[in-house]
């Protein structure tokens, strides 16, 4: 029971700092001529809307008087949301700790805050992704929900396609293979009705990179380098003068490099070290 008390105490910390950071950098932002042009309800911004969104501007257009700020609550929500679902995540692979300090990364990333105020799909993807990640960790007794949420998400970023072969590794060792094949098909049904929903823009920037192979050791070295980039517009524009500013590392805390490739390394490892006697759910 104490530990439960530890627990919630640490959940209500996580989504406090989330909803903390992400509110005032609305609040501040909200006064900039250049990020009100980006929540237009007619859908102008700086760049292509994707078509997932589209459908979710549309519907809060019917729902609300003004759907901009809708949008801003709700995102500001699921955001705080996805900080909870990672630190749920680290607690599950890793433990108590490392779920903490996993928690409050994600609640404090500026990239992140910055995606609460954009009209894009970033926010309710990583949601998604986050969701069905802390399903699979946790006991994968949900194969039709995890392949569910895999499948919309790879849909509408389709770098995440890998971690489907991923899932059902686990789910197979875990489950069995009646449950593997059941988040399989789920997977794809889910994935194809998104597809087919969005028209396949998704896939648009992995067609044009695929056509520009000098640009993939970029990428590759992209987790190992300092700085964040974003395709939604000037991204340091969009938090000059807010709080997010002192969370970006490239004039903020920086940072001297990257810090995903070797948070990732050190995950390995411990995750491996901590499945040697389950060696196919480790290599997984």
């Amino acid at each position: 029971e104490c530990l439960r008390s530890n627990e919630r105490l640490w959940c209500g910390i996580v989504f406090l700092v989330a909803v903390a950071w992400r509110s005032c950098y609305l609040v501040q932002a909200a006064g900039d001529p250049l990020f009100a042009g980006l929540a237009m309800p007619d859908g102008v911004g700086t760049a292509p809307m994707h078509p997932f969104f589209g459908l979710v501007l549309d519907l809060s257009r019917r729902l609300f008087v003004e759907p901009h700020i809708a949008l801003w609550v709700v995102q500001l929500f699921l955001g705080s949301l996805t900080a909870l679902l990672a630190w749920r995540l680290g607690t599950l692979l890793f433990g108590h700790w490392t779920g903490v300090v996993s928690g409050l990364v994600v609640a404090s990333y500026g990239p992140m805050i910055y995606a609460t105020g954009r009209f894009d799909s970033v926010v309710w993807v990583l949601f998604l992704l986050s969701a069905g990640l802390v399903l699979l960790a946790r006991e994968a007794d949900r194969p039709w929900l995890i392949g569910l949420l895999l499948g919309t998400v790879a849909a509408m970023m389709p770098q995440t396609m890998p971690m489907a072969l991923v899932a059902l590794w686990w789910i197979s060792g875990q489950r069995g293979w009646n449950h593997g094949l059941l988040f399989a098909i789920t997977w794809l049904a889910s994935s194809l009705v998104a597809v087919w929903i969005a028209d396949g823009s998704a896939f648009a920037p992995l067609l044009a990179l695929w056509r520009q192979p000098e640009s993939w050791l970029q990428i590759l070295c992209g987790p190992w380098l300092a700085g964040e980039w974003s395709a939604q517009g000037d991204f340091y524009r969009g938090v000059a003068g807010t709080v997010a500013a002192v969370l970006i590392w490239e004039y903020g805390v920086a940072f001297p490099f990257g810090i995903l490739g070797p948070v990732a390394i050190v995950s390995l490892i411990r995750l491996w070290r901590g499945r040697m006697n389950q060696p196919r759910m480790a290599f997984a």
